[in-house]
């Protein structure tokens, strides 16, 4: 039940540069993608992995957990997309808002 509830609002706050998902949105301000290029290290986790016998899925996010994968990132531009720079940064100049660190 918690998944349908919490899942449309993880669709609406992504967007998903891979393939259209169910389990992904796209338009929203928090860029998620996969990874263009594993390092050697992930390449030889994820073939541990399976050789144990943890099956294999291109993306983490599905109904079936407990595979490996490549992990998604939050990058854009080449610089990583936080939930501050997707929604605080900007509206810092918004006369309504304060912010103290």
């Amino acid at each position: 039940m918690g998944v349908r509830l919490i899942l449309p609002l993880f669709k609406k706050s992504e967007d998903w540069t891979g393939e259209p998902s169910d389990f992904h949105g796209k338009g929203g301000p928090m860029t998620i993608s996969l990874p263009t290029e594993l390092h050697f290290i992930d390449i030889a986790a994820q073939q541990a992995a399976q050789d144990y016998g943890i099956p294999y899925k291109s993306d983490m996010n599905g109904i079936a957990p407990g595979s490996v994968s490549p992990t998604s990132m939050t990058i854009k531009n080449g610089v990583r997309c936080s939930a501050f720079t997707a929604y605080l940064k900007p509206v810092l100049n918004h006369k309504n808002l304060t912010l103290i660190t």
